[in-house]
């Protein structure tokens, strides 16, 4: 068995550490662009799946800390109820009756005089809809773009040493759809941000991890593994995508993405004042 190197709290093995400028260069390097065929012209300006030559799909999750797990909100919010619920043994069953609940509420009712959804959406297009507006749901985000994950990885300014960007290949997904795509429409940000879930605990996620092929020569296949990138490049990278015109205001074609264009000038303003003071210095 191949000897990894796991960082954080997960057992997602560690594939690469991205430290200087040229290693970042040459990582972009090895990603291309494609759309997919439905892709409305307003988006393709955002670079889709990476590295063409595989016939496999791969789906990519950022996170600005390498402390974080692979949680959905759900999850995250059962951790705080400690021994009141044991996620391993009753997580799906917790599901059904949050979902129940949810359903009861969402379906069939009247906002305004419009239906909010349809008695006969999927409970997966039901779980969609709910994380759009924030609610607590058992999905996990993830993006057929590599450009759109380190965005998500490096949107914030954080101190930690690291930023982490998942890989999970379709190849692991055998006889059972792990994969969701929403049908139904639930705003331009879920295509801006070339979004699908998947819902699975962080516990099946680290088993995954563990399926690894080993076809010798030194060649692991990884069903789901993660890089890091250190937090000094988090201005390189951002440049980066903003000249592939990846910023706040296509990731989130909303007024979202207005706000989070206007929170850039703190980031600007820090700037601006050190600099000022460099100049008083000397």
């Amino acid at each position: 068995m191949e000897d990894f190197k796991f960082i954080g709290k997960d057992k997602v093995p560690v594939l690469a550490e991205i430290n200087t400028l040229d290693e970042l260069k040459s990582l972009l390097s090895a990603h291309s662009y494609i759309f997919d065929e439905e892709t409305p012209d307003i988006y393709k300006s955002i670079p889709s799946t990476s590295e063409s030559y595989t016939i496999y799909a791969r789906y990519y999750r950022g996170h600005s800390r390498e402390d974080y797990r692979l949680q959905s909100t759900l999850e995250r919010y059962l951790e705080k109820f400690g021994k009141q619920i044991d996620i391993e043994k009753d997580y799906e069953r917790l599901q059904e009756k949050y979902l129940e609940h949810c359903k009861r509420i969402l379906l069939n009712q009247s906002i305004d005089g419009y239906i909010l959804l349809p008695s006969n959406l999927k409970d997966d297009d039901i779980w969609a809809f709910a994380q759009h507006y924030q609610l607590k749901t058992p999905l996990l985000d993830w993006t057929k773009s590599f450009f759109v994950a380190l965005y998500f990885a490096f949107e914030s300014q954080e101190e930690n040493q690291y930023r982490v960007i998942y890989e999970l290949n379709e190849f692991f997904n055998v006889g059972k759809k792990l994969i969701i795509e929403p049908e139904i429409k639930i705003g331009n940000r879920i295509n801006a941000q070339k979004g699908v879930f998947t819902k699975l605990s962080s516990i099946e996620l680290e088993d995954i991890a563990k399926l690894n092929t080993n076809f010798g020569n030194g060649h692991v296949f990884h069903r789901l593994s993660k890089m890091l990138i250190s937090s000094k490049l988090r201005k390189d990278v951002l440049a980066y995508l903003a000249s592939i015109n990846i910023d706040a205001s296509t990731i989130y074609p909303d007024l979202l993405g207005k706000i989070k264009l206007c929170e850039i000038g703190i980031d600007n303003a820090i700037a601006e004042i050190n600099l000022e003071y460099q100049d008083l210095e000397e």
